[in-house]
């Protein structure tokens, strides 16, 4: 599958993300706390272990393209087949992260470490019933994800740690069936 054949609909996205990323999110009742980041950190994003149903196909979409974005990073690859296959719309979230990968492969350095999940809430369904469209409030971990020197892995940012941030993701449901995010914003001036 292409990314042309997921949906024929397209969004913008709500603004540019460094890595990957979007605005505040709400508590509600929908909301789903998920445990803490292992102490060992993996090379992607940390798999769920329990998932309100409603959130889960949103819940593993997400957690997918948040693995892409480290795969392509590390790589210095914007065309990566990974990122290709979890991101919609080029005038959007795929091409900000693209602009930021070869941004950082001219400067030889890349984001290396792991995205969490912490929380999520569904923000909306669209329509509500058989949604095709959805956006998804995350509450996402960045501790583990830094700026470092391609040659050598020392650190290539100010050293001041990132924290827990609220991330808006939009997805639109595919004609095979799977979500794709199509555009995410962060709020960087707010911790979650």
């Amino acid at each position: 599958m292409t990314r042309r054949d997921a949906h024929p609909r397209r969004w913008l996205t709500l603004a540019p993300a460094v890595a990957l990323v979007a605005a505040t999110a709400a508590c509600g009742d929908d909301d789903l706390d998920l445990p803490d980041p292992p102490a060992a950190p993996p090379t992607a994003a940390t798999a769920t272990p329990t998932v309100d149903p409603e959130l889960q196909p949103f819940v593993e979409s997400y957690e997918e393209a948040l693995s892409a974005v480290v795969v392509a990073h590390e790589a210095g690859d914007p065309e990566h087949p990974d990122l290709l296959a979890n991101f919609l719309d080029p005038s959007g979230a795929l091409n900000n992260l693209q602009n930021t990968i070869r941004r950082n492969e001219d400067h030889d350095v890349y984001y290396k470490g792991e995205l969490v999940i912490i929380s999520a809430e569904v923000a909306e369904l669209d329509p509500p019933d058989l949604p095709t469209e959805a956006t998804i409030d995350f509450c996402i971990d960045y501790s583990g994800y830094d700026l470092v020197n391609r040659e050598d892995d020392s650190p290539a940012g100010d050293g001041d740690p990132l924290g827990r941030y609220p991330v808006t993701a939009l997805f639109l449901l595919g004609t095979d069936d799977n979500w794709y995010v199509v555009g995410q914003s962060t709020d960087w001036d707010e911790e979650c």
